[in-house]
């Protein structure tokens, strides 16, 4: 038996409908990690290999093995993103507008704060800013939708 398909499209999803009432979503998103070495100078990083041009990213931010604190954030445009930032020791936490992500050294103040600078065709870039002098390495997670 065969079926009748549909492609229904806005700007936000686009889905193909069957008749037997299924439905397969056509939104296309990819999880890429990479790390910043947090001693590095305040500057840019550019992430590319997505294979589209992102809308909305999603991160999270550890040091696995050398800070109690992390960080997850969201950008939808360089005007419009923002971080949690949440420490164990004595149950810390914070907000931060204007910034995707946060990560605090092993010890306190040292630490690196990025912000999305741009969506590109290929990926993303992002602006960090040092604080004090981290020296670990930081290993961000994003979740990048089109």
């Amino acid at each position: 038996m065969s079926s009748v398909e549909t492609i229904v499209e806005s700007d936000d999803l686009a889905v193909v409908l069957t008749a037997e009432r299924t439905f397969t979503p056509l939104i296309k998103q990819k999880v890429i990690t990479f790390t910043r070495d947090l001693s590095l100078a305040s500057g840019v990083q550019i992430i590319t290999g997505l294979g589209f041009k992102p809308r909305l990213i999603l991160f999270q931010s550890v040091i696995f093995g050398g800070s109690t604190w992390m960080s997850t954030g969201m950008a939808s445009s360089p005007q419009n993103q923002f971080c949690f930032e949440i420490g164990i020791e004595s149950i810390k936490q914070g907000y931060l507008e204007s910034s995707a992500g946060n990560q605090r050294g092993a010890t306190s103040p040292n630490f690196s704060v990025f912000a999305l600078n741009s969506f590109d065709p290929d990926g993303f870039t992002l602006q960090w800013t040092k604080v004090g002098s981290p020296v670990e390495i930081a290993s961000i997670i994003a979740i990048c939708f089109r």
